[in-house]
C-alpha cells in the first residue's frame, strides 16, 4: 500500500495534458496512469475539475537572515512560496556574509533547517572582494551542490561590488572548466551613473525617472557584452530578470549557435509596466525597471517564439516605510518587489486570456528549470522517481490580491487589487500537503536542502 493517490486530474506537461493518476510513495512518484492500474492508497485526493502541475521551480528568490538587508525571513518566504505553488526555491546569496565560500554554504545550510515550508537550493556569489579567492572558491562551492553561481555587472549597494570585466571574463572561465552556471545581473554601471547624475542635476524625484536612469541602453549594451563573453568562455550563463527584448533577442541568437546562454524573465516585466510605475512609483519600483507597454508586448512575443527560457519572480520584500519614503522622491526607496506568491496566479490568468498555454506555463516555471539547474531526475517533472511535488490548479477560480491573503512578511503586494482568474488551491512538497486553500498546513522543519544532482 501506498501513502498517497492524486486521482482524477488533469495533468499538465512541458507537451501535453492528459486525465491520469498520480501515484506517491515515501515522498516519490512511483506511477503515473489509470486509475484501475494504481496501487491502494491510505490517503486519496480527488483532483476532479483541477489541474494537476509540477510545482514550480523559482530560480530567483531572496529570504535573509540580516532582514537590514531584505525584509523577508525564510520561515515567512517559504510560506509566500507554499501559497504560490512554490516547491523549491533557489536563494540568491545576498546576506550576512555573502555566500562566497564553503564555510558560508554549510552555516547558510545549518540557518535554514526548521525555518523553511518548501525545498530550498543555494547560489552562491562571488563579487569584486572575493575575486582574488575565485579560482577556489568556486570549483569548491560547486562541489558543495550550489545551483549557481551569482554576480553583477552594476551595484547600487557597496556591501555587494560588482566585478570588472576582467573579473567576469576569470570567472566565466572558471565555471566554464567545471561546467559550471553564472547568473548574472546585467547593466551597464557606467550609463547608469551618468544617467542618475542628469537626471538628479534636472531636479528629477518623479516615479518615471527611475526608468529612465535603468535605460534600455544600459541593460541591452550589458547583456551583448555578457553574451559576448559568455561566447567566447564556453561558460554556461542565465542573465537575470531581463526586460528588453532585444536583450532576449541576444541571448536566444547565443543558444541558436549553440551556446548556453538562458534568458530568465520575471512576472513583474509581463505584468506591469510604466503605466502601473506612473500611478504606483515605489511600490513597483526595481531594478531593471518596468519598462513601456510596448516593452512588455514584445516580451510576451518572446515567450511565444521560445526566446525566454524560464520565468523566476527575484522576490525581494522591502518593508512599507522604505517604499513609502519614495512617494514623494523615487530615489529613497530601494528597488525590488515580493512577488513569489503572486507568479502562478499572474501565468495562470494569462492562461485563461489565451496568452500562453498550460504547458507553456509548466515549460517556463518547472521543466527549463530543473535542467539549467542541474536537478533532474529529483525535481520538475511528474514521472516516477521524481519527488512528489505537485500544484493543485483550480483554472475556474476568481479572486482579488489583497494585503490578507499575503504571506510575504512585509503584507502587501505589488499587484494589490488585481483580479486573477486560475488559482493553486493545493500544495504538495515531497508528498506532504503544505498548503490547502490558500492557507498554510505544512510545517516549517518539512523543507530541506536540494544540491544539484547533475551538470
Amino acid at each position: 500500500m501506498i501513502d498517497l493517490l492524486v486521482k482524477n486530474g488533469t495533468v499538465a506537461t512541458a507537451d501535453s495534458q492528459y486525465r491520469s493518476c498520480i501515484a506517491i510513495d515515501d515522498g516519490r512518484i512511483v506511477a503515473v496512469g489509470d486509475s484501475a492500474a494504481m496501487p491502494q492508497a491510505r490517503r486519496v485526493i480527488d483532483a476532479d475539475g483541477l489541474v494537476v502541475m509540477p510545482g514550480l521551480i523559482d530560480g530567483h528568490t531572496h529570504f535573509c537572515e540580516d532582514l537590514s538587508i531584505l525584509a523577508e525571513p525564510y520561515e515567512t518566504g517559504t510560506q509566500a512560496a507554499a501559497a504560490g505553488g512554490v516547491t523549491t526555491t533557489l536563494l540568491m546569496p545576498w546576506d550576512t556574509p555573502s555566500l562566497g565560500s564553503k564555510e558560508v554554504l554549510d552555516y547558510r545550510k545549518e540557518y535554514a533547517r526548521g525555518r523553511t515550508h518548501v525545498d530550498y537550493g543555494f547560489i552562491g556569489t562571488v563579487l569584486a572582494n572575493t575575486a582574488a579567492d575565485a579560482a577556489k572558491n568556486l570549483p569548491e562551492l560547486w562541489d558543495a551542490g550550489v545551483v549557481a553561481i551569482k554576480t553583477l555587472m552594476v551595484t547600487d549597494d557597496p556591501a555587494f561590488p560588482s566585478l570588472d570585466d576582467g573579473q567576469l571574463v576569470d570567472a566565466l572561465r572558471i565555471l566554464a572548466g567545471v561546467n559550471g552556471l553564472l547568473t548574472v545581473h546585467a547593466e551597464n554601471a557606467g550609463i547608469l551613473e551618468h544617467n542618475r547624475r542628469a537626471l538628479i542635476a534636472a531636479g528629477r524625484i518623479d516615479y518615471l525617472a527611475h526608468e529612465e536612469f535603468r535605460s534600455e541602453l544600459s541593460e541591452n549594451e550589458a547583456v551583448s557584452r555578457l553574451a559576448y563573453f559568455a561566447e567566447n568562455t564556453d561558460a554556461r550563463v542565465v542573465v537575470a530578470h531581463m526586460s528588453t527584448a532585444f536583450g532576449v533577442d541576444r541571448t536566444r541568437k547565443a543558444r541558436l549557435t549553440g551556446h548556453k546562454v538562458y534568458s530568465e524573465v520575471c512576472g513583474r516585466n509581463l505584468f506591469l509596466s510604466t503605466d502601473d510605475l506612473r500611478e504606483r512609483g515605489p511600490w513597483v519600483k526595481t531594478g531593471p525597471p518596468v519598462r513601456s507597454p510596448e516593452q512588455v508586448e514584445a516580451l510576451w512575443e518572446r515567450i511565444r517564439n521560445g526566446g525566454i527560457t524560464h520565468f523566476s519572480s527575484d522576490h525581494a520584500a522591502w518593508t512599507r516605510e522604505n517604499k513609502e519614503k519614495g512617494l514623494s522622491n523615487i530615489w529613497l526607496a530601494d528597488g525590488g518587489i515580493p512577488q513569489l506568491q503572486e507568479t502562478l496566479p499572474l501565468l495562470l490568468n494569462a492562461v485563461n486570456e489565451g496568452r500562453l498555454t498550460l504547458e507553456d506555463t509548466v515549460r517556463l516555471t518547472s521543466y527549463n528549470p530543473s535542467e539549467i539547474y542541474g536537478l533532474r531526475p529529483r525535481k520538475g517533472l511528474l514521472a516516477p522517481g521524481y519527488d512528489a511535488d505537485l500544484v493543485l490548479v483550480d483554472l475556474n477560480r476568481t479572486a482579488r490580491i489583497e494585503p490578507s491573503m499575503v504571506k510575504a512578511h512585509v503584507g502587501y503586494s505589488a499587484y494589490d487589487g488585481f483580479e486573477l482568474t486560475g488559482w493553486p488551491v493545493m500544495t504538495l512538497v515531497r508528498g506532504e500537503v503544505v498548503m490547502e486553500n490558500g492557507e498554510i498546513v505544512g510545517s516549517p522543519d518539512h523543507g530541506t536542502f536540494i544540491r544539484r544532482v547533475s551538470h
